[in-house]
């Protein structure tokens, strides 16, 4: 064990070397020094270059002692500097990059991970995790000294080191979730990528063409080029064919899915008429005629009870009336109405009602109001309830319907109120 020996404060030499630099305010520690001296001697080598205790030193200094305990032990070059590190890490107040710092200052002294932790006391992990930080782009490393990102946050970043600019966008990026999760999802989209490439070299290697194919931003979804389909008995937009019966022809190829999966490609799809394309196009046909069919019932009804509002708003004859009613009550008023034909009768009638007023009156309601208003307006009201029931009969969902007697009827008693029927109407009851 060396001796501890008084040397001259003049004498000792701050290393230029020294990972301290700023020894920082030294006052206290002076204030102390001048009370009961230096009660830990330095570390300082037979040329007297301190070791350990520069801020000790400069604290003697500034309390005015001439001379301050030491012990005095010849270094190597490789011993000093990890002896001078090795200490300096025992500060309670190192930020993570600056033990980052000091473990790679070891680390270019030929010390593996293993030996630095094992001097530092310290995990390999701990210290594979602090050399990770210094591997970060500089403004990232910033952000962790003041703070804006946190240690564990800094080490989720560091793996992705690879890529400075991904490093940077992750840690400025204020959405998708917390940093871990979004490396998690970038690393993730990694392993992705590398079984898709694997797979990919090994379709190569046996001659199969290859389409490159995009997975959505999720990195699931696959997506085709144009002019691409995938083969498949099951997928609904694709070319239904057994794969291993595509693989004998020219257009075959192959893409790969998110779990580098293989799936069979036609590059030429035209060539293979897919049977249920007829019926495809033959239903769309369907679908187009029986949408133009319906437009036009529509267009038609809305023609006819614009005539038909004027007609009841005109001179009341109270023998068509009662002819509307007789023809409505045959029909069974009421009998399937949910509403309906009140709603009807209020259009026919020009009423307007708010739907959307919480205080609104049912429909039926106010058309009693209307009826009180004079013996005119009764016989309006029930022309037009009893219209409305007629009407609700010629517009359900799959068209006009002549169910029976009653809408042939209808027609006559709106043509004694002077209703000129439409050509559509003709046909329909003539029963084409």
């Amino acid at each position: 064990m060396s001796a501890i020996t008084m040397v001259a404060v003049g004498e000792l030499k701050i290393a230029d070397d020294n990972i301290r630099g700023d020894v920082g305010d030294v006052a206290e520690l002076a204030q102390s020094i001048k009370s009961v001296g230096v009660l830990e001697p330095l570390l300082v080598t037979t040329d007297k270059v301190v070791v350990a205790g520069a801020r000790r030193l400069a604290a003697a200094k500034k309390a005015g002692l001439k001379e301050v305990p030491a012990i005095v032990r010849p270094f190597s070059e490789q011993e000093r500097l990890e002896a001078m590190i090795v200490e300096n890490l025992q500060r309670e107040d190192l930020t993570p990059l600056e033990e980052a710092s000091a473990f790679q200052r070891l680390a270019g002294l030929k010390l593996t991970q293993r030996q630095i932790a094992e001097k530092v006391g310290k995990s390999q992990a701990h210290v594979a995790k602090r050399l990770a930080l210094l591997a970060l782009p500089e403004k990232v490393r910033k952000q962790v000294d003041s703070g804006g990102i946190k240690l564990e946050e800094a080490q989720e970043l560091a793996k992705v080191k690879d890529d400075p600019k991904l490093v940077e966008r992750l840690a400025s990026s204020k959405t998708g979730g917390p940093i871990g999760q979004k490396v998690q999802k970038e690393l993730d989209r990694r392993v992705r990528e590398a079984k898709r490439e694997k797979a990919k070299a090994a379709a190569l290697k046996k001659g199969v063409s290859v389409v490159e194919a995009k997975l959505d931003e999720w990195g699931y979804g696959v997506s085709l080029p144009k002019g691409f389909k995938r083969v498949s008995l099951t997928h609904y937009d694709g070319i239904r064919l057994e794969p291993a019966s595509h693989a004998k022809l020219d257009c075959h190829a192959v893409a790969i899915d998110h779990n580098g999966q293989q799936f069979a490609v036609c590059t030429k799809p035209d060539s293979h008429p897919d049977p249920m394309d007829d019926l495809k196009k033959k239903r769309e046909k369907e679908d187009a005629q029986r949408k133009k069919a319906m437009d036009a019932m529509k267009a038609m009804n809305e023609r006819r009870r614009e005539q038909l509002a004027k007609l009841i708003a005109g001179k009341v004859d109270k023998d068509v009336a009662l002819e509307l009613a007789h023809v409505a009550v045959a029909h069974g008023i009421g009998h399937y109405s949910y509403g309906h034909e009140e709603e009807l009768a209020l259009d026919l009638l020009g009423v307007e009602r708010h739907l959307d007023d919480d205080e609104n009156p049912d429909a039926y309601v106010v058309l009693g109001e209307r009826a009180k208003k004079s013996a005119v307006d009764k016989v309006r009201v029930t022309m037009a309830l009893c219209a409305a029931v007629m009407e609700d009969e010629l517009s359900t969902s799959t068209g006009w319907t002549r169910s029976n007697g009653d809408v042939p009827a209808y027609f006559a008693v709106l043509e004694r109120m002077g209703y000129v029927k439409q050509p559509e109407e003709v046909k329909f009851l003539a029963g084409d």
